[in-house]
């Protein structure tokens, strides 16, 4: 009796064991999360829809600053189409796909409103389609020249760090295409709606279909979020300029020479340059032509400015003269960009000597000057260089920790002639005080009809002087002032894919989280494109959707991903999965408390019936005692 009831507890026990592993096997395979981690947010996501060698591409991304300086590159295998895509679609996938625990397996249409251009090429980019979606420009490219194809990029407004130029190399030795994508800023001004979706850092997604043999997420073209300059340290950018080269200068550089400029004259000259501008924002300072030790706090010498939208100003400082200010605003003639010619001239006005005559022309047409002077410059012998230097992109910024400058300049106001001592020119640092880059051709300085300072920019920095000296131009890494500009670049990005194929896929060293079976009425009714057509028209019945997400250091996306195929076709975090789970585990739940229950009822019947005969044994001795009394 007492062995029968430890055994009923025994087995109540390993019973009750066992209903919490099987309740548990839910979870087997997989490493769980806590229930407090919350899912990813991630800065890219795709959606991979693949199927008889076509592929369709859903893309979204997230992304810091301002939309005029947005631009998206995607190089696909083939040529593509792109459509509008939908936010209904990643939202309802992440709902979809979900775990009802945050586990993750580790693991190591139509183009009918196109432009076609097909066979023209532009310098040796072939531009294969052109279109509007929403507030996009897109256009489709193909190249075979590598220089090109970089320069095709910088010139429309797509800013391409020289550093990442190799990656567009190898998509061109591939076959690849590109598409690029840039706001159009029209639109952007004009409408509220999308100025509020970009001050959140989205965009709407987009579709692109085109031709592949396997899977392929391109993502080696992100690792370009990690290059901060357009050169090397020490070096400038070229591109396609108005002839031949131009110099791309970017925000963090300028350029200045030594005092070098011979016969320099602020009674006679002119000044003319080719410049581009990419957006209708503000440069600053373009250049500046320098012959006073400005550090004494005296100018001789010019500047020419952006100094808001398409204002240009040109400033002068003679000695004995007015400090004259030139103002200009091209409005109309303004053509963002293009390159257009700029040119400032001067002359001393013949009637009054502290003037001079200024003018300025656009393309070769002249424009009417606002005109003011003020104040008047004075400048001693020895506060002069000889030769003058010129400075593109910013200025020269120094430290008077002796006090030696201000002690000078103090002095120097107390009397009308020179100050006996002028301290020694101070260590230099530069700042350029602008956000944008400046893109500069063919400058030419001129002094009493003559060339005395000419840059062609033809991929160096030869220069023509009019004096034989070499070697003379520098180019500095400035500090940029400007805090607005300053754009905070991430060291890592979340890639989140979701994969439909008819297999189950991976991707090694992304985190698998979702897979499970999904049939074709279900793909279609997980979004529809302005409320009316599926998302995708799947041609079979039955589909595998496997979602994989990891968070990359930038440096580490130097590889385009292509999916593979996962050589368990296991559920995973599917619902249906776990139904079926339950089904089966209620089952043995049957199973099991028949089992116990047939088995209980055993146990008692067979214990009734030992009770019975120990009773009938007790008083059958009972009444053979009562029996033995009598006798």
């Amino acid at each position: 009796m007492k062995i029968k009831r430890t055994f009923i507890g025994m087995f109540l026990s390993f019973f009750l064991c066992s209903l919490f592993v099987v309740s548990s096997a839910r979870a087997d395979g997989m490493l769980v999360s806590p229930p407090n981690v919350q899912m990813y947010e991630t800065d890219q996501k795709a959606v991979i829809f693949h199927e008889d060698g076509i592929e369709d591409l859903f893309i979204s991304i997230s992304f810091n600053g301002t939309a005029e300086d947005f631009g998206w590159i995607v190089p696909t295998p083939s040529e593509p189409e792109v459509v509008k895509s939908t936010d209904v679609l990643f939202t309802t996938l992440d709902d979809l796909t979900k775990p009802e625990y945050p586990g993750t397996q580790s693991r190591g249409n139509n183009w009918n409103d196109k432009a076609m251009l097909e066979g023209a090429m532009d310098s040796g980019v072939q531009v294969l389609q052109t279109k509007k979606i929403e507030y996009y420009n897109i256009s489709v490219l193909k190249a075979i020249d590598k220089d090109a194809l970089y320069n095709w990029f910088n010139d429309n407004g797509y800013r391409f760090p020289q550093a990442g130029k190799y990656i567009i190399d190898e998509y061109i030795e591939n076959g690849w295409a590109f598409t690029a994508i840039k706001i159009d800023n029209e639109r952007l001004g004009t409408s509220s709606r999308i100025q509020r979706q970009f001050s959140s850092g989205h965009a709407i997604p987009l579709r692109m279909t085109f031709k592949t043999d396997k899977p392929v997420f391109p993502l080696k073209i992100s690792s370009i979020n990690g290059m901060d300059d357009d050169a090397p340290e020490g070096k400038i950018a070229y591109v396609t300029g108005a002839e031949g080269k131009g110099m791309l200068l970017d925000s963090s550089k300028l350029v200045a020479t030594d005092n070098v400029i011979k016969d320099f004259s602020v009674d006679d000259g002119s000044i003319s340059f080719n410049l581009k501008k990419r957006r209708n924002g503000t440069i600053g300072e373009i250049m500046r032509v320098e012959q006073a030790k400005s550090y004494l706090g005296q100018h001789q010498g010019i500047t020419v400015t952006n100094v808001r939208s398409n204002v240009y100003s040109f400033q002068i400082w003679r000695n004995g003269g007015q400090h004259q200010t030139a103002q200009v605003d091209l409005g109309s003639d303004f053509k963002q960009n293009e390159w257009q010619n700029f040119e400032f001239s001067w002359k001393k006005n013949e009637t009054d000597s502290k003037k001079v005559d200024i003018k300025f022309s656009i393309d070769g047409v002249e424009r009417t000057l606002a005109m003011r002077g003020y104040g008047f410059n004075s400048i001693r012998a020895n506060e002069l260089n000889s030769e003058a230097k010129l400075v593109i992109g910013g200025k020269e910024v120094y430290s008077d920790a002796s006090g030696e400058i201000s002690t000078y300049r103090l002095q120097r106001d107390k009397v009308s002639g020179e100050v006996g001592y002028v301290p020694p020119e101070p260590e230099y640092k530069y700042s350029t005080f602008r956000n944008v880059d400046i893109l500069l051709d063919e400058l030419q300085l001129n002094s009493n009809n003559e060339v005395v300072f000419k840059a062609s920019f033809e991929d160096s920095m030869d220069i023509t002087l009019s004096n034989d000296v070499a070697d003379v131009v520098r180019v500095f890494e400035g500090q940029n002032t400007t805090s607005s500009s300053i754009k905070v670049r991430p060291d890592s990005m979340g890639v989140l894919i979701y994969v439909f194929s008819d297999k189950k896929y991976e991707i090694p060293g992304f985190d698998l989280q979702y897979a499970g079976g999904i049939d074709k009425e279900g793909i279609e009714n997980i979004a529809k494109i302005d409320g009316k057509t599926p998302w995708i028209s799947p041609k079979k019945d039955k589909y595998f959707l496997t979602r994989m997400y990891r968070n990359m250091n930038i440096s580490q996306m130097n590889e385009d991903i292509y999916p593979q195929k996962s050589k368990d076709q296991d559920q995973f975090n599917y619902a249906g999965g776990d139904n079926n789970r339950m089904i089966f585990l209620a089952i043995l739940l049957a199973i099991s408390f028949g089992s116990v229950g047939f088995m209980v009822f055993k146990i008692i019947r067979s214990e009734k019936k030992e009770m019975k005969k120990s009773k009938m044994k007790t008083n059958s001795a009972l009444n053979n005692k009562k029996i033995a009394i009598k006798k």
